[in-house]
């Protein structure tokens, strides 16, 4: 026995070209075993070949990339009506676009966020304001929410006062820190919620939960691109939100008109009752995750 050893050599460990599966040990005629399936050829992937594969694979940076963002934008609710067609390998999976413009949004919100925290001057403490928070009027949801959390924290309340005797630029900071950590557990969180919505809109039409789903992912991923715009057209223009707003409605309603047919009038109303839903869940949800940063 060497008291001094460096290991095996690497040629040791590395498979050998036998004609055989180095998984299951069956016999390889061709670029795959018959048996399990496993390529014929392994290999430990170079540095280049792993950023290939993240880039192509988990990104999904690849031609067809282009044409799924190419009908995403310009055609409303046409890659949902692909998927459930059939038509599936011309355009990215639903759960991988989604993740993928869900990272590119929040890393440029985190970013927006930390220049402009830095630009910022430092703030003076606060001063108590002389309006108790008790007094203060709140919708009967967030009474009955404050009541809930001061039962599971004695300190809830304590911080919820110190919250409300902040100024309105402090407030909108506090906001921010939770939201930032939870925004993107909420915008997925969101997702089957909407999905729920869309399968109550339209009852007894025939559709499935799993078809809903997958539009709601759709129509996330196109808000989400949406709030991107929105948040680079604010760094030039005031028009930010009048346009990324009215460009967001239309494209709810053409999309559920391709989606689910029907006259334009059955499809307007559905969807002032989905945006309707789905602002009340964003905002309870969003409520929920900032109470629970207070306790």
């Amino acid at each position: 026995m060497k008291f001094v050893s460096l290991g095996p050599r690497a040629h040791d460990v590395r498979p050998k070209s036998t004609g055989s599966c180095h998984d299951c040990a069956a016999p390889v005629d061709g670029k795959y075993c018959s048996q399990c399936g496993q390529s014929s050829h392994v290999h430990v992937a170079s540095a280049g070949e792993f950023i290939h594969h993240f880039i192509g694979h988990f990104v999904a940076a690849e031609g067809k990339l282009w044409r799924t963002f190419g009908d995403l934008l310009g055609r409303p609710g046409q890659l949902t009506v692909d998927f459930i067609c059939g038509r599936r390998t011309r355009h990215i999976d639903p759960l991988r676009l989604l993740l993928t413009v869900s990272m590119l949004v929040f890393g440029a919100l985190k970013l927006q966020t930390h220049l402009v925290d830095n630009k910022q001057p430092e703030r003076k403490p606060a001063t108590v304001q002389t309006q108790d928070a008790k007094s203060l009027e709140k919708p009967l949801t967030t009474r009955l929410m404050v009541d809930v959390f001061e039962r599971l924290s004695p300190t809830f309340r304590e911080h919820l006062d110190k919250y409300e005797a902040l100024p309105n630029e402090a407030k909108a900071a506090v906001l921010w820190e939770p939201w930032l950590k939870l925004g993107p557990t909420l915008i997925l969180c969101l997702i089957p919620v909407v999905a729920l919505f869309l399968k109550l809109l339209n009852a007894g039409t025939g559709w499935r939960y799993g078809e809903h789903l997958v539009f709601s992912m759709h129509l996330q991923t196109f808000a989400l691109l949406d709030f991107l715009a929105w948040m680079l057209l604010a760094e030039v223009t005031e028009y930010g939100a009048p346009i990324a707003l009215p460009v967001l409605a239309v494209y709810m309603m053409v999309a559920l008109r391709r989606m689910y047919g029907g006259s334009w009038l059955v499809q307007a109303v559905r969807w002032v009752a989905l945006v309707y839903l789905e602002v009340k869940a964003f905002l309870l949800m969003s409520l929920i995750a900032f109470f629970t940063s207070l306790l």
